[in-house]
């Protein structure tokens, strides 16, 4: 498959993981009930990517933030930052139009931006040294991607 395509897909895999998914990734059985969490172990790849870290706590919950980071088959890391889940969330404090538009302005040091930077350095720290970390992100993320070049980061939107 080619590169581009299935970060496309691993963008798109953000948006079925961590707080507010939007794809039932759960196993259920015939009567509806949940038989293995999405969460569990076993549904941690998709294609020859396996989820290897993820920023999708409080503090990210309440600025609207979600990054998830996939080791590939041949070790290489990509990150993939999703895009905008909730315009305006529960609180204008708490969306992403407050937390990440600014990104879209040029501002890569919004509180998106700068999570999405600190979310990077964490993934960098832990890979080994020959390890090479692309990123990839959809609206919103694509915008984080960018504000990490303007940081002289990798990454590819």
């Amino acid at each position: 498959m080619d590169d581009t395509l299935f970060k496309a897909i691993l963008a798109m895999d953000s948006y079925n993981r961590g707080y507010n998914y939007g794809i039932d990734l759960n196993i259920r059985n015939a009567n509806g009930d949940i038989i293995q969490q999405s969460d569990a172990p076993d549904i941690t790849h998709i294609g020859n990517a396996t989820v290897y870290k993820n920023l999708g706590n409080a503090d990210a919950q309440n600025i609207g933030f979600y990054g998830i980071a996939y080791t590939l088959s041949s070790g290489n890391v990509v990150i993939s930052y999703r895009g905008t889940d909730s315009l305006f969330g529960t609180s204008t404090i708490g969306s992403d139009w407050y937390n990440g538009y600014g990104v879209a302005l040029g501002h890569p040091d919004g509180p998106e931006g700068a999570m999405a930077f600190s979310f990077y350095n964490a993934v960098d720290l832990a890979a080994a040294d020959n390890v090479s970390i692309s990123t990839t992100g959809h609206s919103l993320g694509g915008g984080l991607v960018n504000g990490e070049r303007n940081n002289s980061l990798s990454g590819s939107a």
